[in-house]
């Protein structure tokens, strides 16, 4: 008999549950970072600067990057030891996505 996969949901994936963004099980209680266009903001980006792929010809590959940012973990700011996974939105047309690449885009260009 397989075991069946039980998916937590967002924002918070309780122990023995497969976390959304990090296809994990979790053995404590796990905080999930969902990402909106208000998560977006500099702290955010710098972050996210230092995950970005580049094409040979030195752009960027914006799904690769979605995919490195999807999933990724991040320390909880309060304790430093909670893991924390982000999650993206499902559609690729979602505000969050046109502000990471104009802030990413900015960055590129002043650095």
């Amino acid at each position: 008999m397989s075991e069946e996969l039980i998916w937590g949901s967002a924002p918070l994936v309780r122990m023995g549950e497969h976390c959304p963004a990090c296809a994990q099980r979790q053995f404590a209680d796990h905080p999930v970072r969902l990402i909106t266009a208000a998560e977006v903001d500099e702290d955010f980006l710098e972050i996210v600067f230092e995950m970005v792929w580049e094409d040979d010809r030195d752009n960027v590959d914006w799904e690769r990057l979605w995919t490195s940012i999807d999933g990724a973990k991040d320390d909880d700011p309060q304790d430093g030891t909670i893991p924390r996974c982000w999650l993206l939105p499902d559609q690729l047309d979602d505000p969050v996505f046109s502000k990471i690449q104009r802030g990413i885009r900015k960055m590129r260009r002043e650095g």
